[in-house]
């Protein structure tokens, strides 16, 4: 029953042949329990968080709690059963279920941009620049100011940590796999290290459970990653060569580098001027995570491909329009690989083409390996030889005038 509760009317309340309740009409969940023996006692009544079984708290004897003293401490329990807190639980299991609702209150609030914005921001300073890029490429439209499309981490930039369920991670993966896997790939992996810090950093543990990004089902949809199995043949080689002659020369010239060098494309994309030594004829070239270095020959076709460029900034394929400040291959280089027959390779095949092309001229594995930046621990030969520069100049130039041969490349004045 529900009536006003004023001292008077508590004391005029008979006990009846069971126990029964008498519900505050001013004071929301505040009640007084009857029992059939007479005593009376003021409870209050809510739900923990707002939510699940409603709680009866008994909160005090009548008359020793006064109906006063009872409003304050219903006011309080009121409280603490809103902010999660369960009163007729022990301290200690009152301390965890607040520690968890606590945490899950910042699950909803953060989002993984936050996240990841802190994550990049921990570890910028021990990157290279270019496994940093790759970070702030992932994070687009996000962390710059231009509008660029947005990547898959960018499409969940604002999802709260709260809503990052497997079965959420894997509808996001799927989605993405429609029109562009590999990328996907890539970003996965930068989510899944992102959340393994988050694990491992105390003000984030626990927000991200291991299930949401390790859980079977989530790593099954994300497609593998293979390296491209195709390259170019030597009969391919003339058809390439006008092909790359219909687009710009920047993008030329980076194309017939990564070729003739067998380099990684951010290898070449990424190459400073200040990488290259025109009087001794060498290239430095950068493994872009970890900043292993490798010197490889200039050979003359490639100097005198480089030397015609234009220097707009301090990268040797250097864009005057894009943020990292080189180019990237656009489409229109595939659209006309097929347009004249040839197939569709990515800039990445080129690096399995020199492997491929100098087969013809029999040059030494450990040669290719070498220029190619293959580390130590992944040569196959018994003991790993660092061959001076002239020795690789003498080989890499032999692969350079098979490739420009079989073209139909005049190389006369170059190799005298």
């Amino acid at each position: 029953m529900e009536a006003k509760l004023t001292t008077a009317k508590i004391e005029k309340l008979e006990p009846q042949d069971k126990q029964y309740f008498v519900w505050d009409v001013r004071f929301t969940g505040l009640g007084l329990r009857i029992s059939p023996g007479g005593s009376k006692a003021f409870i209050y009544q809510g739900r923990v968080g707002g939510t699940g079984t409603p709680k009866r708290i008994t909160l005090g004897k009548f008359p020793i709690m006064s109906l006063q003293d009872a409003i304050d401490k219903a006011s309080e329990v009121s409280k603490q059963l809103a902010s999660g807190i369960d009163p007729s639980r022990t301290k200690a299991d009152n301390l965890a279920k607040n520690k968890a609702f606590a945490r899950e209150q910042v699950r909803k609030q953060l989002t993984f941009g936050d996240l990841f914005t802190h994550y990049i921001n921990t570890h910028k300073s021990e990157w290279s620049k270019t496994y940093l890029n790759d970070h702030y490429q992932a994070a687009r439209p996000y962390l710059t100011n231009k509008p660029y499309m947005a990547q898959p981490i960018g499409n969940i930039w604002e999802v709260s940590l709260a809503e990052l369920t497997p079965d959420f991670v894997e509808s996001w993966i799927r989605k993405e796999n429609e029109t562009r896997a590999t990328t996907m790939a890539k970003n996965f992996r930068m989510f899944k290290a992102c959340a393994n810090w988050a694990e491992d950093t105390d003000k984030y543990a626990e927000l991200i459970p291991n299930k949401t990004y390790n859980s079977r089902k989530v790593n099954k949809s994300v497609q593998s990653v293979r390296a491209h199995k195709g390259s170019l043949q030597k009969q391919q080689l003339e058809t390439w060569f006008s092909v790359v002659d219909q687009i710009d020369d920047v993008q030329r010239a980076a194309l017939i580098c990564m070729l003739m060098n067998g380099s990684r494309p951010g290898e070449m994309l990424q190459l400073k001027w200040s990488d290259i030594d025109f009087e001794w004829n060498t290239i430095k070239i950068v493994d872009k995570v970890d900043q292993w270095e490798r010197i490889i020959p200039l050979t003359p076709y490639t100097k005198q491909t480089i030397q015609a460029l234009p220097r707009i900034n301090e990268f040797v394929f250097g864009s005057k329009v894009r943020q990292e400040g080189y180019i990237e291959v656009t489409k229109k280089y595939r659209t006309l690989l097929v347009e004249n027959g040839l197939p569709n390779l990515p800039p990445k095949a080129m690096r399995k083409s020199f492997r491929t092309l100098s087969e013809w001229v029999d040059v030494p594995r450990g040669i290719v390996n070498q220029v190619m930046g293959h580390r130590p621990s992944a040569i196959d030969e018994k003991h790993y030889v660092d061959r001076p520069i002239d020795l690789l100049r003498m080989w890499h130039g032999r692969i350079e005038q098979f490739i420009l041969k079989e073209a139909g490349i005049n190389t006369d004045h170059l190799y005298d």
